[in-house]
């Protein structure tokens, strides 16, 4: 049944209504509205791992136009979300207040090429290119960087995320990945005998 378009205008007001408060890692805060809050019921956390991984190769192709590099490197903003009823205009948390568990807000950050240590690009993708946004299954993130070729560096589990959140510290999250560099291939001349 369609919706009448008193529904649809008590909808689209509703959805202006601050839904979350974000506490990022860097020691920033975020709030979100409603009508983007509610894709926390929503998470494809596998979706969102894709599109982070698709900004990182598209990085790394912007950068290896301008030159050779050996590391690259995203910064991660990631968010312990709480409702915006369970907090106050200075950022405090009420007493009991539990945040969204497991899920964080995830923007990417800044990516940086490096070659030998020293950082090879002149160019920010960051900052004139589309970045990703979203919201995230912390445990699975992490998951998905364990044993692998990518290096994520931060908190391990989300209650470890969450104290370090909560105490009010400001740390990076990061992938990395290092390419191996070839090994000299060895070229044999065949000797008549």
């Amino acid at each position: 049944m369609d919706k009448s378009l008193v529904d649809r205008i008590m909808e689209a007001k509703e959805g202006q209504r601050m839904a979350h408060k974000i506490f990022f890692n860097d020691g920033t805060v975020g709030t979100e509205k409603k009508w983007y809050a509610d894709k926390v019921n929503s998470v494809n956390t596998p979706s969102e791992i894709r599109s982070i991984e698709y900004l990182m190769s598209s990085a790394a192709e912007c950068y290896a136009r301008d030159g050779d590099f050996d590391t690259l490197n995203m910064k991660l903003r990631l968010g312990l979300i709480y409702n915006y009823e369970d907090t106050d205009e200075k950022n405090r948390i009420w007493p009991n207040a539990k945040p969204v568990n497991n899920i964080v807000q995830y923007y990417t950050s800044t990516i940086n090429s490096y070659l030998d240590g020293k950082q090879t690009n002149d160019f920010d993708y960051d900052a004139h290119m589309p970045t990703c946004q979203g919201y995230i299954e912390f445990d699975k993130l992490v998951a998905n960087y364990q044993d692998g070729d990518v290096v994520y560096d931060g908190p391990q589990t989300f209650e470890e995320f969450k104290e370090k959140i909560l105490s009010g510290e400001h740390f990076d999250i990061s992938l990395t990945v290092k390419l191996k560099k070839q090994e000299e291939v060895k070229h044999y001349v065949r000797v008549k005998k």
